[in-house]
């Protein structure tokens, strides 16, 4: 997995389990507007932007993780390998779909356990 990779699944990390899966918290804890983080995420290639270093040390600040942790692996889950393997053989748009579905199966499951 490249650094893009990496600093993004670490994005949607920290975004669901220290702010909630509400980016609009990290947002407004960075001081920025919540759809700065569309950009990491956008299907469409040419408006999609990787985090920058200096993204990734505001990113780190306000989700008080220690400098460098955004572009990190960390350990995970055995499963989450396969999630590896599978995510390096996608090219970057099947990436951000298959994060994105991801997303919105997590946000039905949470629906439904909820009830």
């Amino acid at each position: 997995m490249n650094i893009s990779q990496i600093r993004l699944l670490n994005l949607t990390s920290i975004i669901k389990e220290e702010f909630g899966d509400n980016k609009s918290l990290l947002a407004k804890k960075m001081g920025v507007a919540a759809n700065n983080f569309s950009r990491y995420y956008s299907a469409n290639p040419r408006d999609r932007r990787n985090i920058s270093d200096e993204a990734a040390e505001d990113i780190e600040r306000a989700a008080g993780k220690p400098p460098g942790w955004l572009s990190k692996e960390h350990n995970e889950p055995a499963h989450f390998e396969r999630l590896r393997d599978i995510m390096s053989s996608l090219d970057e748009d099947e990436q951000i779909y298959l994060v994105e579905s991801a997303e919105l199966y997590a946000a039905k499951a949470k629906s439904r356990h909820e009830k």
